[in-house]
């Protein structure tokens, strides 16, 4: 393997704990919601979505502020309050007596939700640019390996209990908290860091301060899209499984840790190999072209163990798109600006949390309910489908727009695609 300096060592263990907390609630919560609501799997879809969208939300209002604190207090003391933050929510969850207290617990989380963000401002201050696509498939394997080991074991802990993943995530984000503060130092000097300005701590503030930048605004669509139709799979996949194949915890968290090994080998292996080969534009549209034909498996499967399969090529193509993505947006912009760039990021991704699990679990409940015009469980993976689609077409139109690869574009093609 490549060596990797220590500080990107401790990303890796920091992601890896991190993810594999918040995989340990997949394969659960969706049941915990269920259950309180006396087993209406409909209901539950509804409001798990809407449990998902309060998460996102805060997600969204506070990501910037926290990526702009990040650009002027440091990566470190940022992170750390995410991680502490991160903790209470989860003994919230934990001893949650009902669903409201689900939702406290999730909008806590959701104001302090800055650790992807603040990890990849440090890669990118750590790495030279021609090794960013590398080093962020190679931190983006933490969180790979946290999704392979995080659903699986909250699959067997959920058989001993609804309440036991949530005391052991709160476990494995407090030695998140003491890794941060022991051992991982500052990635950003003084002479880069930038004043704290309102104007851009905001959703709105974050967007206009990258519209200088033509690449920054077509990725930044691009994961819009990429990552709304994520959520159609997130918010339904373990009550989608349940209802078409009876599937319970153990099937929920043993499919989602197959995704995970594609996720991981994608991200620490094949990234590195795709983007030295085709380049990282080409990286990412190879990663749209197979979720789309994924996402209409899903759709139409007709068995659990088509799922199974299918979510394994689904966890390459995820794992290649997010790092050429992540590399090309941060190459476009300046130093001091990569902590904004990962905000306006963070932002767009939990935007997409608000909108994408009501969507996604609205579609699910209708077409599983009296009302349809057919009963079609797969709708939120046809439309998922339907957005991967959409961020290929934007990237094809502004192929020869934008620099990349073996591409010079003419002077003044932006703003519009032509």
């Amino acid at each position: 393997m490549k060596r990797y300096p220590r500080s990107l060592w401790v990303i890796f263990g920091i992601l890896l704990v991190d993810t594999m907390g918040f995989g340990l609630l997949i394969p659960i919560l969706p049941k915990l919601v269920e259950q309180m609501l006396g087993g209406d799997v409909a209901e539950a879809s509804t409001v798990y979505g809407l449990l998902l969208a309060s998460f996102a939300l805060m997600g969204f209002i506070f990501s910037p502020i926290m990526g702009s604190l990040a650009d002027r207090y440091g990566r470190r003391p940022v992170l750390f309050l995410s991680l502490a933050a991160l903790t209470v929510d989860y003994l919230i969850l934990a001893f949650a007596p009902s669903v409201g207290w689900l939702f406290l617990g999730r909008i806590i989380a959701g104001i302090f939700s800055a650790t992807i963000s603040v990890t990849s401002a440090y890669v990118a201050d750590t790495s030279p640019p021609k090794e960013r696509a590398a080093r962020f498939g190679f931190t983006g394997a933490g969180m790979g390996l946290g999704l392979i080991t995080g659903p699986m074991i909250g699959g067997l802990l959920g058989e001993l209990g609804a309440r036991a993943p949530f005391f052991a995530a709160a476990a494995l984000a407090l030695v998140n908290c003491v890794a941060a503060y022991l051992f991982l130092p500052e990635s950003l000097d003084q002479a880069h860091r930038r004043p704290f300005r309102l104007r851009d701590a905001n959703p709105l503030g974050a967007f206009l301060a990258v519209r200088p930048y033509p690449m920054v605004v077509v990725l930044l669509a691009v994961c819009f899209l990429m990552n709304l139709a994520g959520r159609m799979l997130e918010s339904t996949w373990v009550l989608y499984t349940g209802y078409r194949f009876q599937w319970g915890a153990f099937e929920a968290g043993a499919s989602l840790t197959a995704f995970g090994v594609a996720y991981a080998i994608a991200q620490v292996w094949l990234v590195r190999k795709l983007a030295d080969k085709i380049g990282e534009w080409s990286t990412l549209l190879l990663g749209l072209v197979i979720g789309v034909g994924t996402f209409c498996i899903f759709a139409f499967a007709m068995g659990g163990w088509v799922m199974a399969v299918n979510v394994i090529p689904y966890g390459a193509a995820t794992g290649i798109a997010g790092p050429a993505l992540q590399a090309l947006a941060t190459k476009a912009m300046p130093v001091n600006r990569q902590g904004l760039l990962q905000g306006a990021i963070a932002s767009l991704i939990t935007a997409t949390g608000v909108i994408g699990p009501p969507i996604g679990s609205y579609l699910f409940s209708f077409f599983i309910g009296e009302d349809a015009p057919t009963i079609f469980a797969g709708a939120p993976y046809i439309f998922a489908a339907a957005l991967l689609a959409g961020a290929l077409a934007v990237m094809l139109l502004w192929r020869n727009k934008l620099p990349h690869e073996g591409v010079m574009p003419e002077e003044n093609s932006w703003p519009g695609p032509g």
